[in-house]
């Protein structure tokens, strides 16, 4: 989701964090984010009905840090309820609300908005309506503590950013937030003061213009999670080049970058799209290819917001294969493949968000720099990796129950272990196919258990108790080399499921199934299992 720790130094944290204190000015009428979070067990009232649709209006004075909204949300009833629950933090004053155009009685209190109808709501649709203001959430370290960030350019100008990917849409707008729900499709109107830009999901419908305020009408027609929903202010340059997909379909890039970096923009764009092209040769075209690829600068480090990432590394590039690289653009972009196309139904298995996009970083290298650059990457994630708790601690989970460092690295090499395991040809189909098809994407919410399922049925073998000790335990399997007389060595491997390894006996690798029933091997020098290191051993996490 938000960077890859690896890359993370804690002279950047430092640095981030000065800038935007220095940058933030927090009234005493709001409160900060920190200490929300998102999905969890699922209330009853929630499970009966579906979000459809919402429409946001959004007015924003960036001087006062405030808001005025409406909310419409369009709802499928799924069963019997006399109360629409959504969530809405406490920051905001609810004014009145609607359901099918008429007013509601309603309480708001412990972020939680209940709003009683009258209406026979059996077998039908429903469109709820709120009106609400106040001054939301400040992110005390985006986008870690996400919510807002009220910060100003080099001229002064307003430059407001929003974060909510571990808190939810609640943190500015009535929603149900619950990965299990995404609505079909979105649209965000934002009002600005005049000369101000404000960049969003989708497409710019329309944009019209008051005499001190300009609103910048957007549509998405993909769904979309709440806390992908998401605009950006400021005063930006506009630059779009043409990207032509792997489909032959074309479709605008475009980078809403403040005035003052306005010369950086072309390069940037020119490395998203090798991004993009990379990325489609491995997990197929490019999933919103009817919208955009946006991205826009912002005041703190960057998220995946779908088609319109935000991105605030600023322009610390490094080299790779002799061009300029940036390792943010890189790892948001693949999450709209892995978290904006391919999303899950619980926070249980973020790390198919955040663990196969990690992998899709490693991809990339390995476009740029062959095999040697891909290993020297996963062997990055390698090192990162703490494998203290497991990656599903438990299934119906918050966000703050999963989120932890190993959901990027030890996820990452769990596809990477497939991928010795199966062989390129059926793990890089099954991966494009995961990517691509119907059933795990959109509207087509995946688990752990999609992934077990269709990894398996591709590659002919039995993958699960591999894959699970891997995502629910932090048992990892044990290599034994011993030197048994003369040049006589017994291997055997524990806890590895029959799968195939590496050993190199002398000058020569082989591929073969180690137990832990020993077997006996003749060498010159003592031989080496896995040294390619294709898994995770127990013995890499002693201390």
């Amino acid at each position: 989701m938000k960077w890859e720790t690896a890359y993370f130094t804690d002279f950047l944290m430092v640095r981030r964090l000065i800038q935007i204190a220095t940058a933030v000015y927090v009234f005493s009428s709001t409160i900060d984010a920190e200490g929300f979070t998102s999905g969890g067990v699922l209330h009853p009232s929630q499970s009966a009905y579906d979000v459809d649709y919402y429409e946001l209006f959004f007015d924003v004075s960036p001087n006062r840090q405030f808001f005025t909204a409406i909310s419409k949300a369009k709802i499928s009833i799924q069963s019997p309820l006399d109360i629409i629950r959504f969530d809405l933090v406490d920051a905001f004053k609810v004014k009145k609300t609607f359901v099918d155009g008429i007013e509601s009685q309603f309480s708001h209190k412990e972020h939680v908005l209940k709003i009683s109808t009258s209406v026979d709501v059996s077998d039908k649709m429903l469109e709820v309506e709120v009106h609400y203001s106040g001054h939301p959430p400040v992110a005390i370290n985006p986008p870690w503590d996400g919510g807002f960030t009220w910060a100003s350019d080099s001229s002064g100008n307003p430059w407001v950013g929003m974060s909510s990917a571990n808190e939810g849409g609640k943190v500015f707008f009535p929603c149900k937030d619950h990965p299990s729900d995404r609505p079909d499709s979105a649209a965000i109107s934002i009002t600005v003061p005049k000369g101000l830009m404000a960049a969003s999901n989708g497409k710019l419908i329309n944009i019209t213009h008051g005499k001190t305020k300009s609103t910048f009408h957007w549509k998405t027609r993909y769904p979309i999670a709440n806390y992908n929903i998401n605009f950006t202010i400021g005063k930006f340059y506009r630059e779009q080049k043409t990207f032509t997909s792997i489909s032959g379909q074309e479709m605008p890039v475009v980078f809403y970058i403040l005035e003052e970096n306005r010369d950086r923009a072309s390069t940037h764009l020119d490395m998203a799209m090798k991004m993009i092209s990379s990325h489609e040769t491995y997990f197929g075209k490019y999933p919103f290819i009817d919208e955009k690829f946006g991205l826009v600068e912002t005041p703190y480090l960057g998220m995946e917001h779908q088609t319109i990432n935000a991105y605030g590394n600023q322009f610390r590039y490094t080299e790779l294969g002799g061009e300029p690289f940036d390792w943010l653009l890189l790892h948001e972009l693949g999450h709209e493949w892995w978290g904006n196309s391919v999303n899950v139904s619980d926070w249980a298995d973020y790390w198919i968000h955040e663990g196969i996009c990690t992998y899709a970083d490693a991809l990339y290298h390995r476009n740029v720099e062959g095999e040697k650059g891909y290993h020297k990457k996963m062997a990055s994630a390698r090192k990162g990796i703490k494998n203290e708790k497991p990656l599903i601690p438990k299934r119906n989970a918050s966000t703050d129950e999963v989120y932890q460092g190993d959901i990027y690295g030890k996820g990452a090499y769990l596809l990477h272990s497939l991928r010795f395991i199966m062989g390129d040809e059926k793990f890089f189909r099954a991966l494009k196919q995961f990517a691509t098809s119907e059933d795990f994407t959109y509207k087509n919410l995946v688990s752990d258990k999609d992934f077990v399922k269709h990894f398996s049925l591709v590659s002919g073998l039995e993958l699960n108790s591999f894959i699970t000790k891997m995502l629910y335990s932090t048992k990892l399997p044990q290599k034994i080399v011993k030197e048994v007389t003369g040049n006589y060595f017994e291997l055997s491997v524990q806890g590895l499921s029959r799968l195939p390894v590496e050993v190199k006996i002398d000058a020569e690798v082989r591929r073969m199934k180690l137990t832990d029933d020993p077997i006996r091997i003749r060498a010159s020098e003592k031989p080496v299992i896995d040294p390619n290191h294709w898994y995770l051993w127990a013995k890499d996490f002693q201390k």
